[in-house]
């Protein structure tokens, strides 16, 4: 017989050893595929507890912003009672020693055990877990949230034929409902789930490994998320409608069952954060100190631990958080809203003032909730700059062609987020004298181009593709003109750098790039159209006009 114990719990702590932005939760999982029981019992070894319980740690990581460092998360495989209980212990000491740091933030315990389980009792590598055993851990935590969730799995198959062929009889092994004790079950903020009622029996399938555990583990990545995570009832739901599925397809329904009591009355319990960290804070080289940042009720929290002088960058997830900076004095703290894709900026405050760049500008946000003394939240957002241009060209053409080495020209520029668009207009001349002929070169020419954009620190860079159409006048010795049309195509960047920002934005700016134009050579005269790759390079100066 096997009896799988989960208690899932997280918990939002600190350690300065931490990873900026990491949630710190804990959690103790003990898989055993061997269960030590009397002589006179016999019980074969389960064939996926262990791997189970190393999943179900992986997706923990993965999923639900455990913190996969020190002692905050520890898988035991094939260990004792005694092993378990010192283990448990440890992380209740640290609780309690980062309870007195952190204050009045909600905590959420957990504790898995997927192995063996008979007559009432958690089988392990020596002596058995007992339920008292099970509510000294609880207690000894004193988490604000307990999560429990009992799949008690029967050794061998969903076949029932083969089942019996094993000798066996299901006998039923680890009942949450019936062997802890009711000041446990009962106590605030609880939530129990098991794999089917008091009077069926789970099974372990060969394919899956236990049924129930099986969902539950997949629930964590596919249940339906509830804006920034996926919560405990959506969890539920998807492991219990499956398990009833796959079981009563196999002629051997489990029918799981839920109890709660007192949970929270703030909003859904979020335990798995499968979508991505889209937003961001980011903390500025002048800013020190250790913050919290809290989502939604506080049913996720992660530290920051800031040093003075470098820039740190925290994933975030979109929502609304509470920034909280932890102080001897006190502590501060600031709401701010995470749009997705959005990057918030916590910088000093001392003579900040809004700052505006090309395609772009800086504001302070309004302080929501109170407001961190000595520093500002800042956002960057999209917003339309013009720019007019100056410009002289260097092109490299071939000989007898149809380019002018020197070219000066005017243009308008459009710079909105991460893109921009360029309308220019170049005039040049060309002229050059042989033995036997010579001529003279007026040409027009009108680019359109657009690309990405970016900002790094100061400075502007800018990459396009475009296109051109040009006109050709040329006036030979002789006296004789011909004149010709032509188009071409290009790659381009840029890079540009403000002189003067306020009250007039001028910036200085370098160009180069690669263009092919079709078009005739100068000479000679029966020549046909031809493809030709054209070089060229520039600089300007550029006047912000809105």
């Amino acid at each position: 017989m096997r009896g799988f114990l989960t208690v899932l719990v997280s918990v939002a702590l600190l350690s300065t050893q931490a990873l900026a932005g990491s949630s710190v939760r804990y959690a103790l999982i003990v898989g055993n595929n061997h269960g030590c029981t009397s002589p006179s019992v016999v019980l074969p070894d389960l064939r996926h507890a262990e791997n189970e319980a190393r999943l179900l740690k992986h997706k923990l990581v993965q999923l639900g912003n455990f913190d996969d460092s020190g002692d905050r998360v520890v898988l035991l495989l094939g260990k004792s009672r005694e092993d378990v209980l010192l283990a448990a212990g440890r992380m209740a000491r640290r609780h309690r020693r980062d309870r007195e740091m952190l204050g009045d933030v909600p905590t959420l315990f957990a504790f898995f055990f997927t192995g063996h389980g008979l007559e009432g009792k958690l089988l392990t590598a020596a002596d058995p877990l007992t339920a008292l055993d099970l509510a000294s851990i609880f207690k000894d935590m004193n988490a604000t949230f307990t999560v429990g969730v009992f799949d008690a799995c029967f050794s061998g198959n969903l076949d029932l034929d083969s089942l019996r062929l094993k000798g066996l009889r299901t006998t039923l092994g680890f009942n949450a409902f019936e062997e802890l004790p009711q000041e446990v079950l009962n106590s605030k903020g609880t939530m129990w789930f098991t794999s089917s009622r008091p009077d069926q029996v789970s099974y372990e399938d060969d394919r899956l490994g236990g049924v129930f555990t099986h969902f539950f583990i997949e629930a964590l990545e596919h249940a339906e998320p509830d804006r920034f995570g996926v919560t405990l009832d959506e969890i539920w739901e998807y492991a219990r409608s499956r398990t009833q599925k796959y079981t009563s397809r196999a002629g051997r329904p489990q029918t799981p069952q839920k109890m709660i009591r007192n949970l929270t009355s703030t909003g859904p319990l979020y335990f798995s954060f499968p979508t991505a960290r889209s937003a961001a804070l980011v903390f500025g080289p002048g800013v020190e100190g250790r913050f919290l940042a809290r989502y939604e009720s506080g049913q996720l929290t992660e530290l920051v631990d800031k040093k003075r002088g470098t820039r740190m960058r925290v994933a975030m997830y979109p929502g609304e958080v509470l920034l909280e900076r932890l102080s001897s004095g006190g502590r501060e703290r600031q709401y701010v809203t995470l749009a997705p894709g959005s990057t918030v900026r916590v910088q000093g405050g001392a003579g900040w003032t809004d700052a505006e760049g090309l395609g772009s500008r800086e504001t302070a946000l309004v302080a929501k909730g109170g407001k961190l003394e000595g520093l500002v939240l800042t956002e960057k957002t999209s917003s339309l700059s013009g720019l007019l241009e100056l410009t002289y060209q260097a092109a490299f053409g071939p000989t007898y062609g149809a380019v002018s080495s020197h070219n000066g020209g005017v243009g308008v520029r459009i710079d909105y987020g991460l893109i921009h668009a360029r309308l220019m207009f170049l005039y040049g001349r060309a002229s050059a004298d042989y033995p036997a002929w010579g001529y003279d070169l007026d040409r027009a020419d009108l680019r359109i181009e657009a690309g990405p954009a970016f900002n790094l620190g100061d400075f502007r860079l800018s990459v396009a593709v475009g296109g051109s159409l040009f006109s050709r006048e040329v006036t030979y010795r002789d006296g004789s003109p011909r004149s010709r049309d032509g188009f071409g195509v290009g790659i381009g960047a840029a890079l540009l750098y403000p002189l003067i920002r306020r009250p007039l934005g001028l910036y200085v700016g370098l160009r180069a790039g690669l263009t092919a134009e079709r078009a005739h050579p100068v000479a000679p005269m029966d020549a046909k159209e031809s493809w030709e790759a054209i070089p060229w390079a520039g600089a300007g100066l550029a006047l912000e006009i809105f």
